[in-house]
């Protein structure tokens, strides 16, 4: 689907804007408001909007770019860079922005956008997770995932028909997020610094015996095969669960204000692991098209969207962490106490896997997590299988 700003003439410069998951209301929210502004400060430039679901974003790149007709910008998963780069799709940014917006974002997000030593993208989008769960339901929120599990059966005791707790085991991206974040707390790793695959640890097998344990064992979520992370916000909206982990948007997707006097809610840090607290952190970004006729127009878009004043607007309405220092010390954020838990558990982060694919990687790390779900596999069957995988398809780090 395409949009055109209003009131665009046949003389302007017109730039294309490979937008995922733009048909959302509160992306589409987000992306009119910023569009109407920038034609208001570059009337000369037009600019279309290609929205497309987020599970069908990554083939519908690789299709365009394969048939020399991909959009000028491309905003991505950031975890897809580093194909992208190879396939010659992105034009390395460094000449444009290398010296001037590197210096806003926190080092570790500038790293995911950084391939071989070249800046292929800006950061748009960058995401921590916590605990966001009920206050009238929970009086001190589980710091342990112990306690998590106790507060999760007390509430189902209390409350017949609700589940404490809610996880996300689908086929999807977020069924990874919510892995990893337990992976991270216990200690393990999927990669290690030179690359090597290291899944096949005691942490990691435990980790995932946590996550398969809340269904399982204990019984306090619904079954995660039938729910993505993205779907917990509707379920802890009509009182089906008590908590969720999730980034900052999740409140959002509630609909309604942390204050509201059905569903109140508060956000938390991440139940600690073994190895303490931990988070994994994600980001989305914005690239152009190395094919791009409109070059100067497409610098001039992506420089207006990146500013601090626009980014800062893109996160409050979309509820996004913040995504450098003097950003997150803006009173928006800082004085917001939902939003200041997020801004927090970036000192607890990991960097998501940078694997050279990340499409059969994510493959095999849900196969893995759904064969426990489903009594395919033993946590230790699960992982070895996967650590198998991951080496005969050669799903490894590329060189950063």
């Amino acid at each position: 689907m395409s949009l055109l700003v209003p009131g665009a003439s046949a003389a302007q410069t017109t730039i294309t804007w490979l937008y995922p998951g733009g048909e959302q209301p509160v992306s589409r929210q987000t992306w009119q408001a910023q569009l109407e502004r920038f034609s208001k400060v570059h009337p000369e430039i037009r600019v279309e909007v290609i929205d497309v679901p987020w599970d069908l974003a990554h083939d519908r790149i690789v299709n365009m770019v394969l048939a020399d007709d991909a959009p000028d910008l491309i905003q991505m998963g950031s975890r897809w860079i580093p194909e992208f780069a190879e396939m010659g799709a992105l034009l390395p940014l460094d000449e444009y922005f290398g010296t001037t917006k590197g210096q806003i974002y926190y080092p570790a997000l500038l790293k995911t956008v950084t391939y071989k030593g070249k800046l292929y993208a800006l950061p748009r989008a960058y995401s921590t997770q916590a605990l966001i769960y009920r206050t009238d339901l929970v009086g001190a929120p589980p710091k342990t995932w112990d306690e998590l599990v106790a507060t999760a059966l007390e509430i189902q005791k209390e409350h017949p028909g609700m589940y404490g707790f809610g996880i996300g085991g689908a086929n999807h991206v977020s069924t990874l997020s919510q892995y990893f974040t337990i992976l991270f707390s216990y200690g393990g790793r999927v990669f290690d610094e030179a690359g090597n695959v290291v899944l096949d640890s005691p942490e990691a097998v435990a980790a995932l015996k946590e996550y398969v344990d809340l269904y399982r064992t204990h019984k306090v979520v619904p079954n995660p095969l039938e729910y993505n992370r993205e779907q917990l916000p509707d379920l802890f909206r009509s009182g089906r669960i008590a908590m969720f982990i999730s980034g900052p948007w999740g409140g959002r997707a509630t609909g309604l204000p942390p204050e509201n006097d059905q569903v109140p809610y508060a956000s938390a840090k991440v139940p600690a692991g073994p190895a303490g607290t931990a988070t994994e952190v994600v980001s989305d970004s914005t690239g152009i098209w190395a094919g791009t006729d409109n070059l100067d127009a497409a610098v001039t878009f992506l420089d207006f969207i990146t500013t601090e004043e626009e980014q800062v607007q893109r996160d409050l309405i979309g509820g996004l962490v913040p995504q450098g220092p003097d950003m997150a010390a803006r009173p928006e954020f800082k004085g917001n106490p939902y939003f200041a838990t997020f801004v927090d558990m970036a000192q607890y982060g990991s960097s998501q896997p940078q694997p050279a694919l990340w499409e059969p990687f994510q493959d095999v790390i849900v196969d893995m997590v759904q064969s426990v779900l489903l009594g395919l596999r033993t946590p230790e069957e699960a992982v070895k299988n996967a650590v198998t995988e991951l080496r005969r398809q050669n799903l490894v780090p590329a060189e950063l």
